[in-house]
């Protein structure tokens, strides 16, 4: 599947796979000088866990394509290790075992980066998955309590491998664990863990992360260079929608969920872009929310999905149904510690208002219908309200899945259409000369379609440049070979026309 399609997103070409692929090549970050070139700054500042995994197929002479296999292996161990936990630890039966398994599993920051290198949904499936095991743990400490916590130190390891900011929200489920097992089971196991998970961390960022957390603070003074320290990278405000940074913490990330879904801003001037909380009536769908999630890996405003705002409403009532009731206060304090230590996560960072950062801010409302179900199984209100959430959060990631995978398909035709064209007038004309730009990981891409190129130098003069659409790079062509480019899937053409579209 994750050869099947071509990472078309920005961050995936950019950067990702050009780390992926100096890997491949023999680069050591352990041991070589730090790169220069296009990106040297992230690709040398960043954890490398991703691109690891990445190398080992252009390594073996496979496409580099093959490593965004590892959003798709992590998501379903998630998806499993959530349906063990509601199927078989907490017996909720088949029918929402599934429905809630598949909504976590499928939240909207991986439905829209699964095909790509970007790496915020890899962090979402690792947060899942320690969630999971978590719970699993604290129900049954005398179960597999030798396979839980290796499972959970797994995640304490991979996730500051991954980005550094699964560094810092690896310390805090470390620590949240530790919390909750001390105050609802037992102490001897919250120790236990707090060692265990403890050396998980230590190990993540000095031994397997010595780059780039401890070369970064050698080279720069921080080990979260480039984004924090001297000569800091502000990545925030050019991407910032309008009026963002006039709102705290909780305004930024509630505004963000009430809005529409949108990725309106203007990288020269914010106050040019419309503002950036559009807020509309819970529930409601516009056309242009769906455009966006058909085109856009990373929607920065509303980025949870068009149904979220009403998904949280819905929690809150459950919630609410809940209290009403009158649970033992011990019980009501277990059953929503997961999901106010997901909300408490979400707001320590710094920007919550954009979806790829807090991929755990989904996880709420799921988390509320399992302990709304687990609290009052025999209320049939809370089971009803359970259930709307859950329904509701199926259905949002579902639609979401479907629009960006359709909006996806057509891009990856029309740039499929587009490489065979390339490689039709190489086999006629001789190798091409391109201008790779800022994606300098496109040449292993054109050879593995076996177009025939060459890189352009500064002293060629082209007199025709034809873009590659969806990547920056440009070919120079002649005339004759400009007429024969494709630049779109004849299927697109004929859809387009069918739907009556330029």
């Amino acid at each position: 599947m994750a050869g099947a399609v071509h990472d078309l997103s920005f961050d995936g070409l950019q950067y990702h796979q050009q780390a992926a692929l100096m890997l491949a090549q023999g680069w050591n970050p352990y041991r070589d000088l730090p790169l220069d070139g296009p990106h040297s700054i992230w690709i040398n500042g960043y954890p490398k866990g991703g691109w690891t995994w990445g190398a080992l197929f252009p390594a073996l002479g496979l496409s580099v394509e093959l490593g965004k296999s590892i959003n798709l292996i992590l998501a379903s161990a998630s998806f499993f290790c959530v349906l063990d936990l509601l199927l078989v630890r907490l017996a909720l039966g088949r029918g929402r075992a599934f429905v809630v398994a598949t909504a976590a599993a499928v939240s909207p920051v991986w439905a829209t980066q699964w095909p790509t290198f970007t790496n915020d949904g890899l962090i979402a499936s690792l947060m899942l998955i320690f969630v999971s095991r978590a719970v699993a743990l604290a129900l049954a400490p005398a179960r597999r309590p030798g396979l839980e916590m290796a499972t959970l130190a797994l995640v304490m390891v991979f996730m500051p491998l991954v980005k550094a900011s699964g560094a810092a929200y690896g310390v805090i489920l470390w620590l949240a664990l530790a919390l909750g097992l001390a105050v609802f089971v037992n102490r001897p196991l919250a120790w236990r863990w707090t060692v265990t998970g403890g050396a998980a961390v230590a190990m993540a960022v000095t031994v397997l992360g010595y780059n780039p957390y401890i070369t970064n603070v050698l080279r720069h003074g921080h080990p979260l260079y480039p984004l924090e320290g001297p000569g800091k990278v502000d990545i925030i405000t050019p991407n910032s929608p309008n009026g963002v940074h006039d709102h705290g913490r909780a305004g930024k990330l509630f505004g963000s969920v009430f809005s529409k879904s949108h990725s309106d801003f203007d990288d020269t001037d914010p106050r040019l872009a419309p503002p950036a909380f559009q807020f509309k009536v819970p529930g409601a769908v516009h056309v242009s929310e769906l455009r966006a999630f058909a085109n856009k890996t990373d929607v920065r405003i509303g980025g949870f999905g068009p149904f979220f705002g009403l998904t949280l409403l819905v929690a809150t009532a459950a919630i609410t149904v809940l209290l009403r009731s009158r649970p033992a206060r011990r019980q009501l304090c277990a059953a929503l510690f997961v999901p106010a230590v997901m909300l408490g996560m979400s707001l320590v960072f710094p920007e919550p208002w954009w979806a790829r950062y807090v991929p755990q801010l989904w996880l709420v409302p799921l988390a509320v219908a399992v302990a709304v179900w687990t609290l009052q199984a025999n209320l049939k209100l809370a089971h009803r309200v359970a259930w709307g959430v859950a329904l509701l959060a199926f259905l949002n990631a579902g639609l979401v899945f479907v629009v960006f995978a359709t909006g996806n398909l057509l891009h990856e035709l029309d740039h499929r259409a587009q490489l065979a064209s390339l490689r039709g007038i190489s086999r006629s004309l001789g190798p091409l000369l391109v201008d790779l730009g800022r994606v300098p990981s496109l040449g292993h891409r054109l050879t593995m379609h076996q177009i025939d190129w060459r890189p352009v130098d500064d002293t060629h003069a082209c007199a025709h440049w034809q873009t590659i659409e969806y990547t920056g790079a440009r070919v120079c062509l002649t005339e004759s070979a400009g007429s024969a480019f494709v630049t779109q899937s004849p299927f697109v053409t004929r859809l387009k026309r069918l739907l009556g579209a330029g």
